[in-house]
């Protein structure tokens, strides 16, 4: 039964840190995701994307590099978390776009991203149409 509380609870903590980086600094996210443990740093991207503060954004945008292979798992990380964003702003988008354009150490990522692009893209049509 206690794993019915687990669910409600990290939800919680999830919203109240997402909550939290709306407020931080560009600067403290960073630090914060340069010194996060590996298991970590997924929940941080999460987190990150859904907090959707230009400071937020950037600090995701200065610490993937899609360069780096012994990264793609936090590429994958960011991407799904961008795909699956509710509201999903112009900022995030450009984000998105500038790590394509980049160099893209492997080609599933641009797969992942091209078809990310296009759920954000999706997102943010609709969003325009329900006003």
């Amino acid at each position: 039964r206690s794993s019915d509380l687990t669910i409600p609870l990290t939800t919680r903590r999830f919203h109240l840190f997402v909550q939290m980086l709306r407020h931080a600094k560009k600067k403290d996210i960073l630090q914060l995701l340069e010194k996060a443990s590996g298991e970590m740093v997924p929940f941080l991207i999460d987190a990150a994307v859904a907090a959707q503060s230009t400071a937020s954004l950037s600090a995701l945008s200065d610490f993937l590099d899609f360069s780096k292979k012994k990264q793609v798992s936090l590429h994958e990380k960011f991407l799904y978390a961008a795909a699956f964003s509710p509201h999903p702003s112009e900022e995030l988008l450009n984000i998105v776009l500038d790590k394509l354009k980049g160099k893209v150490s492997e080609p599933k990522i641009m797969t992942t991203g091209i078809i990310v692009t296009g759920a954000v893209l999706g997102k943010m049509c609709q969003m325009q149409i329900g006003r």
